[in-house]
Order: structure tokens, then sequence, then C-alpha cells
């Protein structure tokens, strides 16, 4: 069967027309996967088709051989189109500038060689003639190069489609595999063409490209679920233990991972089922916190295998406009709310144990102080200073207590305060007998300064208490912080690191509280502190990562 010249004109514009139409598709979406790689092939096929539409209407040797020119690039931009289509939809290869510039090289190259073929006929070969207004090419060397490269981009480009559609679920597995075999009708109609096989009454070719270009149009441009991008799937999306769904621009879902099938009781597919259908079925209103404002985390809770979880919940456009979809991750936090709740059911009993502590024992040792009081002024003993001294130690061990369960690691206004004022103002506030203290330092640190204030005391007395009458307080500036040391006999080496454990002393008056509350006020401004050797064989305490002010 042939058909007449001018009806295969007409079909050939026909296709050159369409494919015009399919590159509006590209330039509309040029944020999509695979909008370049499909311009590319769309202009390869325009120009296939454009080129065999001028040769079936000439029968000029020297226009047939300039259109054949232009029919070796189109096949050279189809082949590019579709490799780069795939680097962008797989994601396996970055289209970066050199990846195109080296296949725009070996485009530049392959038509340099057409284009001056009369001077070597390295592509085609002297036999090269005009039968039946058809060009019959006698193919030398150079052409079997630029077949043999351009199937192999495109059998490239086909194994790594195919090769993601394996290790893809639901739509997107269609998806990639219809793509991997929209090359077919292509392929087939140029080997068609190639090798002039018998039963073709015409040039196949531009109707095989058209298809092709009309099967990619659908699945990359109105297929919506090759909008979402699958950056780095494969090696963390199943890996994840977070809830992960990722939704097109209309809330239906395109992928989730195990971790969201096992929370959410999903067990069959669900890709292009509305978000809002497929949480239908869960116990716990979740759908507020999937569609919550981007960026913004909101919290939900949810009843899976009979216990309450608590999730928070956060989305992120893909894109910048997101017209693309959504991820929304979800993570669990259901033991640290469980730790906060039980947290809270601890401060609470530390301030019950605070107003026991405050009034129900400082009372009655009030009334003890005041009994004891008359009982000496009428008749005085030593038995009598014993019951003194032990009051006296009881409420030291009150203050103490209450500053640890009151107070603990928490500071509140942070503001400039000198540290030689405030030395001065703690060595009146301590019983200091004949020590002495020496202020070497006038920086300004930011701090609280009513905790900086029981930290200083609290090493200052130290000092006095274990250091004797005549002791010698220094405190001197560090790098990143200060020092409190004392001339006494210092700390050993092995109890260093038990100064400042709850309820340590080395005497009986001391109550083991105060260098924790050190500690814990140090922490609390993010310090650290440590006990060394001062110069003088005595301790040293220091603290750094002090903020200064001046």
């Amino acid at each position: 069967m042939s058909l007449s010249p001018e009806l295969l004109v007409a079909g050939r514009i026909l296709a050159i027309l369409l494919s015009v139409g399919f590159l509006a598709l590209p330039v509309r979406n040029r944020d999509k996967p695979g909008s370049l790689g499909f311009a590319l092939f769309v202009t390869g096929t325009a120009l296939w088709a454009f080129a065999a539409a001028v040769d079936i209407s000439t029968s000029d040797y020297g226009l047939s051989r300039l259109v054949y020119n232009v029919l070796v690039l189109a096949a050279e931009l189809a082949a590019v189109g579709w490799l780069v289509l795939a680097f962008e939809v797989t994601e396996r290869v970055d289209v970066s500038r050199t990846v195109l510039g080296a296949l725009g090289c070996w485009i530049v190259v392959m038509q340099v060689l057409i284009w001056t073929n009369p001077a070597h006929q390295f592509v085609l070969g002297p036999a090269t003639a005009v039968e039946n207004v058809v060009l019959v090419p006698e193919y030398n060397h150079g052409f079997w190069v630029h077949a043999g490269v351009s199937y192999l981009f495109v059998a490239v480009g086909t194994g790594m489609l195919a090769l993601e559609a394996t290790q893809s679920r639901g739509v997107r597995r269609t998806q990639t595999t219809l793509l991997a075999l929209a090359v077919v009708p292509s392929v087939g109609a140029t080997l068609v063409s190639l090798f002039d096989v018998a039963f073709a009454p015409f040039d196949v070719a531009p109707f095989g490209f058209l298809l092709t270009a009309g099967v990619l149009a659908v699945v990359v441009f109105r297929g919506r679920f090759l909008d979402v991008s699958p950056v780095a799937r494969r090696t963390a999306l199943d890996a994840l233990t977070d809830t992960v769904l990722i939704l097109d621009d209309q809330d239906r879902v395109v992928d989730c991972n195990p971790a969201a099938r096992a929370l959410f009781d999903i067990t069959g597919g669900v890709t292009g089922v509305p978000v809002t259908a497929v949480l239908e079925p869960v116990d716990g209103d979740v759908r507020p916190a999937l569609t919550a404002a981007d960026g913004r985390e909101t919290e939900a809770a949810v009843r899976t295998d009979g216990e309450q979880r608590h999730l928070l919940c956060s989305s992120s456009h893909i894109g910048d406009d997101g017209r693309r979809g959504r991820v929304v991750i979800c993570y669990d936090v259901t033991e640290r709310r469980e730790r906060e709740a039980e947290l809270e059911r601890t401060n609470e009993q530390l301030d019950q144990f605070a107003s026991v502590v405050s009034h129900d024992l400082r009372n009655p040792l009030t009334v003890a102080i005041g009994r004891l009081e008359m009982a000496r002024a009428e008749h005085d003993s030593d038995h009598l200073a014993a019951v003194a001294a032990a009051h006296e130690r009881m409420e030291t061990l009150i203050a103490d207590v209450l500053t640890l369960a009151r107070e603990g690691k928490s500071v509140s206004e942070m503001r400039p305060v000198s540290l030689a004022t405030l030395a001065a103002e703690c060595w009146g506030d301590v019983e200091t007998k004949g020590a002495r203290v020496v202020t070497e330092t006038d920086r300004v640190v930011r701090a609280d300064r009513s905790r900086l204030q029981q930290l200083l005391e609290n090493l200052l007395r130290n000092a006095v208490e274990h250091g004797g009458e005549d002791v010698t307080v220094t405190i001197g500036d560090l790098p990143d912080g200060f020092y409190v040391a004392d001339d006494g006999p210092g700390i050993p080496t092995a109890a260093r690191e038990q100064v400042f454990a709850a309820g340590y002393s080395t005497t009986d008056a001391g109550t083991g509280l105060g260098l924790n509350i050190a500690q814990q006020i140090a922490h609390a401004h993010d310090w650290e502190i440590r006990v060394t050797e001062s110069d003088g064989g005595g301790a040293r305490f220091e603290l750094t990562g002090v903020e200064f002010v001046r």
C-alpha cells in the first residue's frame, strides 16, 4: 500500500503542529521534574516531522542532504531529551550545567561531522542519492557512531526509569513503568526507518515520536503524582521511624512510609486517596494537624493498639509555591509527654514538701527555739547549749532544702552584676571571724543576681568553715570565668569528685548541701564548676563559660 505525497506531507505537518503544541507544557511547568527532557524530546520530534515533510516534497539532492542533516539533529535531540528526562524524574543524576554541556558537546561534534561530510564522507558515503523523491543514504562509520550513541542514551534512560519503577509503589510505579514503555513506539519506528523494513509504506518515525511524546505529556504533566520529587526516597523514607506522608496539592496521598502505615493502620493501597478518607478510621482527630499551616507544629493524639500516642506534626511545602504538594512528618512525642507529666507530678510533690518544711517543721522549730531561750534564761547549762546548736543546724538544713526544692536549677532575670561589689556584700553576710577576702577582679558578668549571691556565699562559707578562722579567700579572673580560692588545707584529689554530691560533708556542722547548691546554680547559668588546688595549697573553685559584660 502506498500513500500520496500530499497525504504524507499533511500528516507530517499535523505532527509538527502537535509537537509544537506539546512544547507549551514544559514552558508553563518549568518547575516540574522531566520538563527539560520533555522539551528536548519534543523539539527533536518536531524537527524530524519537519525534515520528513520537506524530504517527501523535493527531489533536489542538495536540499535533501540539508534536510537529512536536520534529521540527524532531530534524532540527537530526542535521544538526549529522553536521557535528561530520566535523570530528572529519577533524580539519580544531577542535571547540572556540566552534564548538559557534555551532552551538548556530543550534539555539536556530530553536527560538525554531518555538515562537513562532503569533505570527508565519514558519516555518509558517496553512493548516497535521491531515488523516487526520497534520499537513500549510504551509511559510513560516523553514522553508526551517531546511531549507537543515540540508542545507548535511550537504553540508559529507559533502564533508569525501569529501575525506578521496581523500587516504587502505587501510582508512582505505574507512572514510571509507563514512562519506560513510552519510548517503544519511537524506537520501533526509527528502527523500521533505519533498516527500510519492506512492510512500511512510508517513513513512520515521525508518528512513532509523536506517540511517545503524547504518552510523556500525559504522564509527566497530567499524572500529578510525578509532581512530588523522590529525593532520597530509596535510602531514607522507608528507614525513618517517624511518620511521613507525602500529599499532592489536592491533599491526596502520594506516598507514605511503613511507620505511617503502622500508626494509622493502613493496609491497602492509598495512593491517590484523599488524606481525610485515609484517616477517617483513626481513633483520634489528627486531621487538623496534617492540614496545619506550612512549618507550624501542631499536636494531636491518636489511639493505636489500645495505647494513647501523642504526635507532633509539621507540614512543609514541596517547591516554593506549594503547587507540587506537601510533606507531613509526625513525631511520636509520647515518651516526652509522659516524662513532662512525671516531672510535673514531681514538682508538685516538691512544692508540697517545701510547704511541709516551711510551715509544718519551721513553726514547731520556732516554738522550740523560743521555749529554749526561756529555759536558758531560768537555768542555762551545757545541755541546753547543745540543743541550741542543734536548732541552729536544723535551721540551716531547712534553708538549704528549701533552696533545692523551690529554686533548683532555674534562673530568672539575667542582668549585669559586678563581681567585686557582690563579693563584698556576700562577705558581709558570712560569719568570717578572723578570715579575710581579697578581690582581684573588676569583671561584670551576666547572671541572676540573687542566685549568684547564693553561689558566692556558699563558696565563701565553705572556705571559712574548712580553712580556719585565719583563712584568706581570693576571688580572681579566669580567661572565661572566675575563681574562688583559699589558702586552707585544701581538698584531697580523691574527694574532689564527691564534694558536689548532696549530703557530702567532712564536718559534723556541715549540711552537705552548700556545694551541691553552688553546682546547681552554676549549671543553671550554663557554667561549669570544678575544684582544684590553689596556689596556696588550699581549695580553688573555678567557674567557666561565664558571659562577661565588660
